[in-house]
């Protein structure tokens, strides 16, 4: 994900009011660097030039996790249905549906657009009535990351491997 150039994001994220991001004032000193060369490298013109790299890199990585869930038997902890980001207000979810649209013309990422009541047929237990969604339909998500982490240890332990334990401050 490229860093927000939306300012209300920024300041979302700024004034701890998002669940997407976490950040301590204490840390920034040390951080500052990072995050403003993550933002320089965000801007549309140079992302567009490393887009394509992380496309690589996400593609060998997603290879790699299946051949792990093979062999970790953890298949049964990864949800295949894709992943539904919902929206509450017309304004976010046009403007997601929009990038949406660009992302699949553009990378060929696998997306659906779904309106207030295809969302509300796909998922019936929500009980607002939301504006619509955006379904990754090839995403994956895990039920529940800590076993599949515990899956991947005990894997890599039966396979020869040694698990440490460490402290860093």
């Amino acid at each position: 994900y490229p860093f927000p150039q939306d300012l209300a994001k920024i300041w979302q994220v700024a004034t701890g009011q998002g669940f997407d991001i976490v950040w301590r004032a204490s840390a920034l000193p040390a951080v500052l660097p990072k995050v403003l060369a993550y933002a320089l490298n965000s801007r549309p013109a140079r992302y567009a030039q490393i887009a394509p790299h992380y496309g690589v890199l996400i593609a060998a990585c997603i290879r790699e996790h299946e051949v792990m869930l093979q062999s970790a038997g953890a298949d049964d902890l990864i949800d295949r249905r894709g992943y539904r980001k919902i929206f509450r207000s017309a304004a976010a979810f046009d403007r997601a549906a929009r990038d949406a649209q660009r992302l699949a013309q553009h990378w060929g990422i696998d997306n659906r657009i779904e309106s207030s009541a295809e969302l509300a047929a796909a998922e019936p237990a929500l009980r607002a009535t939301l504006a619509g969604a955006v379904h990754y339909a090839s995403t994956l998500s895990v039920r529940d990351p800590g076993a599949l982490v515990q899956r991947y240890a005990a894997d890599f332990s039966a396979r020869g491997g040694r698990q440490l334990r460490a402290s860093v401050q």
